[in-house]
């Protein structure tokens, strides 16, 4: 996709010390904490965040969306204010 930044802002403290840090993570937690480490070692000029579950209300809104999707992948061309 070409993308030159990209932030990430979760609101789960222990997720972004996973993603931001080399430390050692339980072995279930393992492959899928590292392919997302990979993937933002990939990404240039990639950051993760810690947001506040009340500054975070647009991507609640969106996960939420998301769970009702049958589409994999959906592109909204502008912005969903909720």
């Amino acid at each position: 996709m070409n993308l030159s930044h990209v932030i990430v802002e979760l609101d789960a403290k222990v997720v972004v010390s996973f993603l931001s840090s080399s430390s050692k993570i339980h072995p279930k937690l393992w492959a899928l904490v590292n392919k997302r480490r990979l993937l933002l070692r990939n990404l240039h000029n990639a950051q993760v965040h810690y947001a506040f579950r009340e500054a975070n209300r647009s991507a609640d809104a969106l996960a939420s969306l998301g769970r009702t999707q049958d589409d994999d992948f959906v592109i909204f061309l502008s912005p969903r204010l909720y």
